[in-house]
């Protein structure tokens, strides 16, 4: 029988716009601008101020971005 610390799910870290930014390698207004768009997972709301994207909802954006560069003929 498996211990039940292995049944646990793994818990979903949140990243801070700042973080985000960071990782793009863009502005933090970038980074709201592009979820407006519609052009990154939508947001979700921790506080009435503050926002924050699952990081693997963001590791999957970057790996499909990456996956569609090296698509791209030359």
């Amino acid at each position: 029988m498996k211990p039940a610390a292995q049944d646990k799910p793994k818990p979903v870290k949140l990243l801070p716009t700042k973080v985000i930014a960071e990782r793009l390698g863009v502005t933090r207004s970038c980074v709201h601008q592009m979820a407006r768009d519609g052009r990154l997972p939508p947001f979700v709301r921790v506080t009435d101020r503050a926002v924050g994207l699952p990081e693997h909802e963001l590791d999957a954006f970057i790996e499909a971005k990456l996956a569609a560069r090296s698509r791209v003929p030359a």
